[in-house]
């Protein structure tokens, strides 16, 4: 009998062990896919969690994460108390444990080294729907695969498998700065990898991800401390060329940002008020918010929204949740470089694509989206693999 019971605890184990390293590939290689499919990681690596119970480890980050969630719920209360507003949940509220699967899900090479492959593959799947909408035409109501074979959209943005081309463009981002850095695959898969995900950004024309992939790939070269600094600065002039070209393409929007007369500035302005009204604990979520700036004139937006998101994560997380959410959310961030420190693995990673997440958050409401807060913080546990000391620990992973 108790050697049946030691059997069965050791095939729960084993089975917990197959879905947490199945769901983190899913996490991994499903980010430049429809959402349902990072949904699907997240439940497997949750149940393999629950299954194998492995010791997460990073306790700050541990707390600061479980603070940004139980801050997020303690708002959803307060607001459901005092203006009889549903809790809603969403899974950017949780994205945070996406960086604990993978960190733990890949620490094997083997299982790292396929979800690489596996995201590769993906990838290039996006690439080819992209350039057909790209070519042909894109119509974003048109699903499953958004090509509108009129062609009145012709030559103008593409979001693959993505339900919006900024979430396209900034996960496109993230691939390009994992490539750059993670030295898994040989040169030449990576060197496929990142011009894939350079062509996919510029397809989307997310401008914000533009931004905020050249602050990444600028601490890339600044930390960089090999003889292939270089071509890393070939790919920050790559990146200084599409900016470039997006500023040729629309010099009008440039201009207006800078004179201060973009649409973004007056939509700041009513997040920033939305905040001021409710600043401890938000307005319940997105549809809470758009009932707090319904007396806002957005006529004057040059885009068809009438009522749009505040197009800032911080802005978002704070009008949404409260301003200890978004105080939180940044805490959250810099628990896990105080562990990146502890465990000495190598920076360029997680700082690149902090910094990508910083700067790319100044422009769209990331963290207040499910698919780019699960892309990111699956990325940033590939960044911050965990390790075992002792006989049998498992070999860092090369990065930069």
């Amino acid at each position: 009998m108790t050697g049946g019971r030691r059997s069965l605890r050791v095939g729960r184990r084993e089975l917990g062990d197959g879905c947490l390293i199945l769901g983190a590939i899913l996490l991994v290689a499903g980010a430049p896919l429809t959402p349902p499919w990072m949904s699907a990681g997240m439940i497997l690596a949750g149940l393999g969690w629950l299954l194998s119970l492995p010791p997460p480890g990073a306790r700050w980050a541990l707390v600061a994460g479980l603070g940004v969630t139980a801050l997020i719920a303690a708002a959803g209360l307060a607001t459901w108390f005092d203006l009889d507003r549903p809790v809603k949940f969403a899974q950017y509220q949780v994205a945070w444990v996406a960086m604990f699967f993978t960190r733990i899900g890949l620490a094997d090479p083997r299982w790292r080294r396929a979800a690489l492959m596996a995201l590769l593959v993906t990838v290039g799947a996006a690439t080819l729907l992209a350039c057909l909408q790209y070519v042909i035409g894109y119509e974003p109501k048109l699903r499953p695969w958004r090509i509108d074979t009129g062609g009145q959209r012709q030559w103008v943005m593409a979001s693959g498998f993505a339900p919006h081309t900024i979430t396209f463009g900034f996960i496109a981002g993230l691939v390009v700065i994992l490539f750059v850095c993670d030295r898994t695959l040989g040169p030449t898969l990576r060197i496929t990898a990142i011009i894939l995900g350079a062509l996919c950004l510029a397809m989307s024309g997310c401008r914000g991800a533009l931004l905020g992939l050249l602050a990444a790939l600028a601490i890339i070269v600044l930390l960089s401390k090999d003889r292939v600094a270089w071509w890393l600065a070939g790919l920050v002039t790559m990146v200084a060329v599409m900016i470039t070209w997006v500023a040729w393409r629309q010099p009008a929007r440039i201009a207006e940002l800078l004179a201060g007369k973009n649409d973004r500035w007056l939509i700041w302005a009513a997040a920033f008020d939305a905040i001021t009204q409710r600043p401890w604990t938000g307005h319940g979520g997105l549809d809470g918010y758009r009932q707090a700036i319904a007396g806002v004139d957005f006529r004057a937006l040059s885009g068809p929204m009438t009522s749009p998101n505040p197009h800032n994560s911080w802005l978002a997380l704070a009008a949404f949740h409260g301003a200890p959410v978004a105080a939180a959310h940044l805490a959250l961030l810099g628990a896990v470089l105080l562990e990146v420190r502890r465990t000495a693995v190598a920076l360029a990673l997680p700082l690149a694509l902090i910094a990508y997440w910083l700067v790319a958050g100044c422009f769209q409401s990331l963290a207040a989206h499910a698919l780019p807060s699960l892309a990111f913080f699956a990325f940033l546990g590939l960044a911050w693999p965990t390790r075992s000391g002792g006989e049998g620990s498992l070999p860092v992973p090369d990065l930069r």
